[in-house]
């Protein structure tokens, strides 16, 4: 074998399409089902009262009756209200958690909730997460409603589940959420703040 021969022996070789298929568009629409089976796979689901609901709606988690003590000081309730919250009854008012943080390389900033009719103190947002309190936004036995940040000054993580990701200074943003109502609790929790 000449030196030229042995050069292009090593040249490598360019892939071509199998005879019959249009040669880049297979590629171009291999790609696009696989990116479709992906995102599909990939898309966080949520279990609500009814099943699976899509990945735009959290899930709020529930105070635990021994958390009661720490979730009332981060609320602005009125007297009337803690003392729903605080019933030694089995189906006292409920309230759900929520954490709150701003975004990594973000300033530090400022945000307020709102669920259903309540309106949370403004929570500073730093390098630190901060765990809050809130009335659930609907009627317990619901299983759904929407809570709203009604000012955020920086970039902001609300923790749940899935996180949701707020952005600072764009007024009212609000969020469709869930929870499991406990059977034995439902006509005792008919009312929202």
């Amino acid at each position: 074998m000449s030196g030229d021969e042995k050069a292009h022996a090593f040249q490598p070789q360019t892939a071509r399409a199998p005879a019959g298929l249009p040669g880049g568009w297979a590629a171009v629409l291999i790609a696009i089902i696989s990116a479709l089976i992906a995102g599909v796979a990939a898309r966080p689901k949520v279990e609500g009262p009814g099943g699976v609901v899509p990945s735009d709606v959290s899930r709020l988690s529930e105070v635990a009756p021994d958390e009661i003590g720490a979730a009332l000081q981060t609320l602005d309730a009125s007297p009337e209200q803690i003392a729903q919250f605080l019933a030694r009854q089995p189906c006292r008012r409920k309230l759900a958690w929520v954490v709150l943080g701003h975004l990594p390389n973000r300033p530090a900033g400022r945000i307020r909730l709102q669920s259903g009719k309540y309106i949370s103190p403004a929570f500073d947002l730093t390098d630190v997460p901060v765990r809050v309190a809130l009335p659930y936004p609907a009627p317990y036995p619901a299983g759904q409603g929407t809570i709203a940040v009604v000012g955020a000054s920086s970039d902001a993580s609300v923790a749940l589940t899935p996180p949701w990701q707020v952005a600072g200074h764009q007024g009212l943003q609000s969020r469709e959420v869930t929870w499991t109502p406990v059977d034995g609790c439902l006509a005792a929790n008919r009312t929202a703040d």
